[in-house]
């Protein structure tokens, strides 16, 4: 057997290392875009004002019709590479152990897979059916309607978006070739920084609600009288 034959990758480590490649950049691409939701997310704590300014101005840029395409990509290519590299990893049947920091994002990856295209579907298909958007008041409205279920679903989802999409960073650049400071991939400053980011995305939600400090409800905002016409349909008392 010669030297070159000998060294070349097996084809499932070829795969393997494609498949990581490509949800390595799919993943960057698209957290690009969830960074922004988690910034506006944060600013809630300043009110209603910068909440709203800051959506205005940056959804010019994220709805401009090439780069919201360009994210739906990023995010499908992202979740089929994810589905893929799951099965793989099914049928190698490898240890059952794995770090506590690699579980973290697998199960916060797992409630963005169960999640992220319905809410996808309920935030952005009211603007683009009616031309509708939630904004500060909208979404006060959903949480103070249901809040047993929306107050723990929106932390949720920002936590989990916040951890998988900066861990994942932080690995999808180690994958890419990327030299990424020790302190970063594992260190305090990993700690420190995904905790302070969990703390302001906590506040925001809260602020969103009311619960930081009064907010007036408008139930006559146009994403208000859609949820109240929505769930008149399907029967759910508000």
């Amino acid at each position: 057997m010669s030297t070159a034959a000998a060294t070349e990758p097996k084809p499932d480590a070829a795969r393997t290392r494609r498949l990581i490649r490509v949800q390595a950049i799919s993943g960057m691409a698209f957290f690009a875009f969830a960074a922004v939701h988690l910034t506006n997310t944060m600013l809630a704590t300043a009110g209603e004002g910068t909440y709203d300014g800051f959506q205005r101005v940056a959804r010019v840029v994220y709805q401009f019709p090439v780069v919201e395409l360009g994210v739906m990509i990023a995010l499908i290519v992202h979740v089929v590479a994810g589905v893929m590299r799951i099965v793989e990893r099914r049928r190698q049947k490898k240890p059952a152990h794995i770090p506590r920091r690699l579980l973290f994002h697998r199960l916060s990856g797992y409630f963005l897979l169960a999640v992220v295209f319905g809410h996808i579907i309920a935030t952005r298909g009211p603007s683009l059916v009616r031309g509708i958007y939630p904004e500060f008041i909208g979404l006060n409205f959903s949480l103070t309607s249901m809040p047993y279920f929306f107050f723990p679903y929106y932390i949720l989802f920002g936590l989990a978006g916040l951890y998988h999409g900066v861990n994942g960073a932080t690995v999808a650049l180690t994958a890419l070739g990327v030299r990424v400071p020790e302190e970063l991939r594992r260190g305090p400053v990993f700690i420190t920084g995904v905790s302070v980011g969990a703390l302001l995305v906590v506040l925001g939600v809260l602020s969103i609600g009311g619960v930081i400090f009064p907010v007036t409800p408008d139930p006559e905002h146009p994403f208000a009288r859609l949820i109240i016409e929505v769930s008149a349909g399907l029967g759910i008392p508000l």
